[in-house]
C-alpha cells in the first residue's frame, strides 16, 4: 500500500467512522418488550402446564415450546457467529478483518443473554415440570424398551451435566476470543492474533462436538423414539446462513447510519453473499440426505417423526421450507450482481432468518401436544414466546455494538481487508 493510500486508510480508521452511537433508547425498548413477552409466555406456561384441564395443559405446553424455539434461534445465531470467528482465525482470512468485530458482538450473546434464556426450558422445566417438554423425562415412559435402550444417555442428571458443559465450552471460547480481540485494540500486540488462531484450532473441535450433542439433547430428544445421526450437522447447516445474514444486516445498518465509510464495502458484502449461498446449498443437501435415507430405510422409529409432520397443515410447512430455505435464496444468490447489492442481500438475510425460525418451529412445535391432540398450528403465544428471546438478544446486541470500536483497530491484517477486491 502506498503512503498516500495508507494515509487515506488511516483517516478512515479514526473518529466517528468506527464508533457507534449508544443507542440506549432502542436497546432499552427492545429489552423491555423482550422481558414483557418472556414474562407472559413463561407465566402462561408454568401456570397452565400442571392443570388437569386438557385445554389449559396444552396451552402451557405450547407456551413452553414457543419459548424453547426462541431460545434455540438465538443460540443458533450466536453459535454461527462463534464458529465463523474461529474459522476466520484458523484460515488467516485477511479480507475478514473489518467484519470480524460484528461477528464477535454476535457470539458474545452466548453469555449472558442466551445462557439466561436456557434457564426456563433446559433447567427449570427439567427440574420442576419434567416430561412436559422432554417427554422421556416422564416416569410413565421408563418401561418403554426404546427409552430403556437410551436411558444411559437420556437421564436427567447427565442431561443437566451436559448442558453445563456445553455452555462452559461456548462461553469460554466466546469470552476469551472477544477479550483477546479487545486487548489487541488496546495494546496493539500482534501475537494475540496467533494466540487466537491456536485457540480456534482446539475450539472448532470442541464446538463441533458440543453443538452436535446439544442438538441431540434439546431438539432431537423431544421425540425420544426418533433418531438421526445427521441431525447435529442439520442444526449447524440450519443456523450458518442465518448467522451470516444477521452479520450482513448489522453491517448494512451501520453503513446506512454513516459508519464504516470506505471500510466495509460491497466487496465484503459480496463475500458474505457467497458464503450465504454456499450454506443455503449445504442446508439443502443435508436436509434432503437426512430425509432420503430415512425414507429409504423405512424404519418405524425414524419415519414416525416425518409422518407427524405430514399430517394436518404441517405438510405445507415442509413444502414452504423447501422453497423458502433453498429454492428462492438459491436463485437470488446465484447471480453475482445480486450478491453485491446491499438491498438484495438485506432482503435475503431477513428471508433466511424468517425461514430459520420456521425451520426450528417445524422441529420443536409438533412435539407440544397432549396425547394425540396437537392443538392449533399457531397461536398468539407462539408469536409472543418466540419474539421475546429474539428481542432480548437484539437489545443486548445493540448495547455490545456501542461498547467497543466497530472494527478490530489493531488487527495485523487490517490493511489487507481495507484493500480487498473480488475478482469472481
Amino acid at each position: 500500500m502506498s503512503h498516500a493510500s495508507s494515509s487515506g486508510a488511516g483517516a478512515l480508521l479514526k473518529g466517528d467512522n468506527i464508533t457507534a452511537p449508544k443507542g440506549s433508547t432502542l436497546s432499552m425498548g427492545l429489552l423491555g418488550l423482550g422481558v414483557i413477552c418472556c414474562a407472559i409466555t413463561l407465566f402462561m406456561a408454568f401456570m397452565n402446564i400442571r392443570s388437569e384441564d386438557a385445554a389449559a395443559h396444552l396451552t402451557g405446553k405450547q407456551a413452553l415450546a414457543a419459548f424453547h424455539i426462541g431460545f434455540i434461534i438465538t443460540l443458533g445465531i450466536s453459535l454461527g457467529a462463534l464458529v465463523f470467528v474461529m474459522i476466520l482465525h484458523q484460515v488467516g482470512a485477511g479480507w475478514s478483518a473489518l467484519i470480524r468485530r460484528q461477528l464477535e458482538h454476535l457470539m458474545a450473546g452466548i453469555f449472558p443473554s442466551v445462557l439466561l434464556l436456557a434457564i426456563p426450558t433446559v433447567f427449570a422445566a427439567t427440574l420442576f415440570v419434567p416430561g412436559e417438554l422432554f417427554h422421556w423425562m416422564d416416569g410413565h415412559v421408563h418401561d418403554d424398551p426404546i427409552y430403556q435402550a437410551k436411558s444411559a444417555f437420556l437421564n436427567v442428571n447427565f442431561f443437566l451435566l451436559r448442558a453445563v458443559i456445553y455452555f462452559a465450552v461456548w462461553t469460554g471460547l466466546s469470552v476469551t476470543l472477544y477479550r483477546q480481540s479487545l486487548r489487541q485494540d488496546a495494546t496493539g500486540d500482534r501475537w494475540i492474533t496467533a494466540r487466537s488462531r491456536r485457540l480456534s484450532s482446539i475450539g472448532i473441535v470442541l464446538f463441533a462436538l458440543t453443538t452436535a450433542f446439544a442438538a441431540f439433547d434439546w431438539m432431537m430428544s423431544l421425540d425420544y423414539h426418533w433418531f438421526s445421526t445427521m441431525f447435529g450437522v442439520y442444526f449447524f447447516a440450519g443456523f450458518a446462513a442465518p448467522a451470516l445474514g444477521m452479520l450482513t444486516l448489522v453491517l448494512v445498518a451501520l453503513r446506512r447510519a454513516g459508519k464504516l465509510h470506505g471500510l466495509v464495502t460491497d466487496e465484503h458484502l459480496h463475500d458474505l453473499g457467497k458464503l450465504m449461498f454456499g450454506f443455503v446449498v449445504f442446508w439443502g443437501y443435508i436436509g434432503f440426505s437426512q430425509y432420503f435415507l430415512i425414507w429409504y430405510a423405512n424404519i418405524p422409529e425414524e419415519t414416525s417423526w416425518f409422518i407427524r409432520r405430514r399430517t394436518d397443515l404441517w405438510g405445507w410447512v415442509a413444502v414452504a421450507l423447501v422453497w423458502g430455505r433453498f429454492v428462492i435464496p438459491f436463485i437470488l444468490l446465484m447471480n453475482r450482481a445480486m450478491r453485491r447489492n446491499p438491498a438484495v442481500l438485506s432482503f435475503v438475510s431477513v428471508w433466511l432468518m424468517l425461514f430459520f425460525i420456521l425451520d426450528i418451529y417445524f422441529v420443536v412445535r409438533p412435539e407440544a401436544r397432549v396425547g394425540d391432540d396437537g392443538g392449533a398450528l399457531f397461536t398468539w403465544l407462539d408469536a409472543v414466546g418466540i419474539l421475546g428471546p429474539i428481542l432480548l438478544f437484539l437489545g443486548f446486541l445493540i448495547r455490545r455494538i456501542a461498547s467497543s470500536p466497530l472494527i478490530p483497530v489493531n488487527d495485523p491484517r487490517l490493511a489487507e481487508s481495507v484493500g480487498h477486491k473480488n475478482f469472481i
